[in-house]
């Protein structure tokens, strides 16, 4: 991302690394890349995966959680990021099984043999680990949230094969949940201890700064993959390249509508952040977990200038996780694979 837009997309939140960020990356490469996943990629493409830093990120959106209970969640997010590419490759169909398999692994209606889903071993895992800090009806929460980013990519898959740029408004309500960012959202509970009722997590002011806060990172992430996305052809879900596309904006002029788009948003939750209304005794623990949602934003733009995910070689290309997909042998009732 070239430095102007960089300093364009700006965020007054706060932005904290927990210590344990280089520790947690050791592990994460050696028990997770190198060991429990390294049948699926070559040495050269666990590299560029390792490049992505993903624990670095974790630690960045959860900046105070102890060591033992960062690693469910340092977990989640290298589960993200292969599954992120590997959902790129299959069609609706397929994904929507894939959705059933796997949080049905999650929630614990079956086992990672008896789902026969790609990492579904990691969300057994994830699930197993969860449980350590959060309540079973926590966990259960938690794949539902993991249920919307599934909704999402099943509804990106069409546009994806199709080769075709949505309209824009269409385009944004999927966005938000295919970026899977409310997922994380839900497991602040890990980093927090503090389990706020239902009808707190289901209020529209909640609800509205967890789409915000996924809204502002999608964005960001448009900006900086757009070399990436034009290399693995998935420019038909970046912002910038719809509003040229679907709504028939110059380059540079898209450029200024997603920024437009952008600051708007960012006005509006700290807005939002400023007015809650009373939550009665659970205020002060709400007021503290839009707080944290707060921090993965800033978070996710500090980590831009140490990744190479979104470089020209940061990033294992879609041929890659096909092969990755056949090793790994997961097939669907229509006995195919993505």
């Amino acid at each position: 991302m070239d430095e102007q837009t960089f300093n364009a997309l700006r965020y007054p939140f706060p932005f904290l690394m927990n210590p344990l960020a280089e520790t947690l990356q050791k592990h994460t490469d050696r028990q997770w890349i190198d060991g429990e996943l390294r049948h699926l990629l070559s040495e050269m493409h666990r590299e560029q995966i390792k490049r992505a830093k993903t624990a670095y990120i974790t630690a960045v959106w959860y900046p105070t959680t102890e060591s033992r209970k960062m690693v469910p969640l340092c977990r989640f997010m290298l589960w993200t990021l292969y599954a992120d590419d590997i959902h790129e490759q299959c069609t609706a169909e397929q994904l929507g099984q894939m959705k059933e398999r796997s949080l049905a692994v999650l929630r614990g209606d079956a086992t990672a043999a008896e789902a026969e889903v790609v990492l579904g071993d990691q969300l057994e895992a994830l699930r197993n680990e969860l449980l350590q800090f959060l309540s079973p009806p926590a966990v259960s929460y938690f794949a539902q949230r993991l249920g919307t980013y599934y909704d999402g990519v099943i509804r990106e898959a069409p546009y994806r094969t199709s080769r075709t740029h949505p309209p824009l408004d269409t385009f944004m309500r999927i966005r938000e949940d295919s970026v899977c960012i409310v997922p994380f959202l839900a497991l602040i509970e890990v980093e927090t201890g503090t389990s706020l009722p239902r009808h707190i997590h289901d209020h529209p002011t909640i609800l509205r700064l967890e789409t915000l806060c996924a809204r502002l990172i999608a964005w960001f992430n448009d900006f900086q993959s757009i070399v990436k996305d034009e290399l693995s052809d998935g420019t038909y879900f970046n912002l910038v390249k719809v509003l040229q596309h679907s709504e028939g904006f110059s380059p540079a002029g898209a450029r200024e509508k997603a920024l437009q788009i952008h600051a708007e948003d960012v006005t509006e939750f700290i807005h939002l952040q400023a007015t809650l209304p009373d939550f009665g005794p659970h205020h002060d623990a709400t007021v503290n977990y839009v707080h944290h949602i707060s921090l993965l934003p800033s978070g996710w733009k500090a980590m831009d200038r140490i990744l190479d995910r979104y470089q020209p070689t940061g990033f294992a290309q879609g041929e890659v996780w096909k092969e990755a997909l056949q090793r790994q042998g997961g097939s669907y009732s229509d006995g195919s694979s993505c």
